[in-house]
């Protein structure tokens, strides 16, 4: 488990706030700030989910809309971590306005990707924070059923979603890769960063 408690994940929309980001940016800053510390690599690729309903017409329509963002940022340099927060922000709204570009465009842009696995990114970070309750006037409750993840479709993958209690998260990752152990650690190392 990755769980972020209140006071922290208040603290992180705080600093949000402060630099018109939300709280998914602060997140994906976060992370991209504890990719470069671990690989020492400048130019990082995080994908997420978009929505894909952008046309109203599609707001009844039943079905999986869903694209994937590569969201690429460049941590390090020197900079404070509020300069480079405004970067992600920037660079998330440029990619949410760029959300319906073909992503078989995108791959013959990029050009040479290896098709065996993700050719735009291998980790992703995603929130939840979307309304889970069922209108007061239905006679049933809706809450998240925790499930067990069997396939990664990416290396490691974070996920969090918002409950009164703060952020629940996991970390979700390829076992073939790495050890329990290390993702453990990326865990802990998660929390640290973002505190």
């Amino acid at each position: 488990a990755l769980d972020l408690d209140v006071a922290l994940t208040a603290r992180l929309r705080n600093v949000g706030r402060g630099r018109q980001a939300s709280l998914y940016m602060v997140l994906l800053a976060v992370y991209n700030v504890l990719l470069w510390r671990y690989t020492g690599q400048e130019d990082i690729v995080v994908g997420t989910p978009a929505a894909g309903r952008l046309s109203p017409e599609y707001s009844e329509t039943v079905g999986l809309f869903i694209n994937a963002l590569a969201l690429r940022n460049r941590p390090g340099g020197g900079r404070s971590f509020a300069s480079f927060l405004e970067e992600v922000r920037d660079n998330t709204l440029l990619a949410l306005e760029n959300q319906c570009f073909p992503f078989d465009a995108l791959l013959q842009h990029v050009g040479g990707a290896d098709l065996s696995r993700n050719p735009l990114f291998q980790t992703e970070l995603l929130l939840q924070n979307f309304a889970m309750a069922a209108p007061e006037t239905m006679p049933w409750t809706v809450e998240m059923y925790p499930r067990r993840h069997t396939v990664c479709q990416v290396d490691v993958a974070l996920q969090f979603h918002e409950t009164e209690d703060g952020l629940r998260g996991s970390l979700i990752y390829a076992v073939h890769l790495f050890r329990r152990d290390t993702m453990e650690r990326l865990a802990a190392n998660f929390r640290e960063a973002a505190a």
